[in-house]
């Protein structure tokens, strides 16, 4: 499809579902005609050429071939995630695409926990965001835990939140682990993230925790 005729189809859609259709529909369309590395190519032009709202719907149409990608498509992403320029785009990158590779490939944890330590907050962020796919579709909550290792200490407001809600989906896959987990970590734990943790527990599991 024309980049112009997208743009001015994406000017009617008002939501994020509507988006995620449009781009499912799109990739149809180019795959029909072409081939998954069109979908691809059209969705870096996109993104390359394009405001936030286009570059939302590129993020989106890489995601309705995500059972192609691999390895070779990490760096170009990458990229996207330096280049974003709002935490929404950053988020859907993380999530969607290298969350998409977490989940097909448990080998890309390995990354996940070197971005965990990375000296930039947004790595860091990201690596949370992007293990929690595999972490509440798939149950794996080792995956998580061994990523949040790196990240418990972490006093970057805006990367604790998505620490946070990952810590918490990791108590509702396995309560018992998760808990162990604080316990252990607990010293090396950020305060504010601690307080944080420890409202959402029983009175019991908090001194569970804090008998370690």
């Amino acid at each position: 499809m024309e980049i112009e005729k997208i743009r001015k189809e994406l000017k009617a859609k008002k939501n994020e579902d509507t988006v995620i259709r449009y781009a499912k529909k799109i990739s149809r369309t180019t795959q029909e005609k072409g081939s998954t590395e069109e979908v691809l190519s059209l969705a870096q032009n996109l993104w390359t050429a394009g405001d936030d709202e286009e570059r939302f719907l590129a993020i989106h149409l890489v995601a309705s071939v995500e059972r192609f990608l691999d390895s070779s498509h990490w760096n170009l992403f990458r990229d996207w995630l330096k280049q974003a320029g709002t935490e929404t785009l950053r988020d859907g990158v993380a999530s969607r695409i290298f969350g998409a590779l977490a989940m097909e490939d448990r080998s890309w944890v390995r990354v996940l926990c070197h971005w965990a330590r990375s000296e930039d907050p947004l790595e860091r962020r990201a690596a949370a965001m992007a293990i929690f796919p595999r972490t509440r579709q798939m149950s794996d909550h080792e995956a998580a835990l061994s990523v949040l290792e790196a990240m418990m200490g972490e006093g970057e407001e805006g990367v604790r939140g998505a620490v946070l809600r990952l810590v918490q989906e990791c108590l509702e896959i396995n309560r018992p682990d998760t808990l162990e987990f604080l316990g252990q970590w607990r010293d090396r734990t950020d305060a504010d993230l601690l307080k944080s943790v420890l409202e959402g527990l029983s009175p019991g599991e908090g001194d569970s925790i804090r008998r370690f």
